[in-house]
């Protein structure tokens, strides 16, 4: 199992942040192959070299990086072609509207096709209704998150949850 934890802007600026995650992992004994840290775009925006080096020196440790509400910014292939990203997240507006929509659905498929191209995981966000399983899974969507497969709990509770699941279920 791997822990996501999702990262502001400001939290990678303030400091050395490459150092923060190092102590981090030292202190709670966590692998860093198990811990992955979500971005959004505008982590870019303002500095997009320093973001690039910040990251780059987070995945020296051996923590993966994501690409979260991919799609909703200003400059997302800008983005995605300025780091290596080990995933990239279809912003949940997207899976929302792409039953009812055919631009919407249009959008899902070309980002799962960017994935492809660019050999990176594609998540689905909010994955809320069989419908959008069923469609993501037909456009080859192979992970998706969302109440569908689970609502947020506690961690105790989260190793019966995962014992109960079906196994041909991918779920980020």
């Amino acid at each position: 199992m791997s822990i996501a934890v999702n990262v502001s802007p400001a939290q990678i600026e303030k400091g050395d942040f490459v150092q923060v995650v190092k102590s981090a992992l030292e202190e709670t004994g966590l692998d860093p192959r198990r811990l992955e840290l979500e971005v959004t775009e505008s982590l870019f925006i303002n500095n997009m070299a320093y973001a690039a080096k910040m990251l780059s020196g987070i995945k020296e440790l051996g923590v993966s990086v994501s690409l979260d509400d991919f799609g909703t910014g200003y400059s997302s292939l800008a983005t995605l072609r300025a780091f290596p990203f080990d995933r990239i997240k279809i912003d949940r507006s997207f899976v929302f509207d792409m039953v009812g929509n055919a631009d919407a659905a249009a959008i899902v498929n070309s980002v799962l096709g960017l994935g492809r191209a660019m050999r990176l995981t594609v998540i689905a966000e909010g994955v809320e209704s069989e419908e959008q399983r069923n469609l993501l899974r037909i456009l080859g969507c192979q992970r998706i998150q969302g109440y569908l497969i689970g609502k947020p709990m506690p961690s105790e509770h989260y190793a019966a949850f995962t014992r109960n699941l079906n196994p041909s279920v991918s779920c980020s």
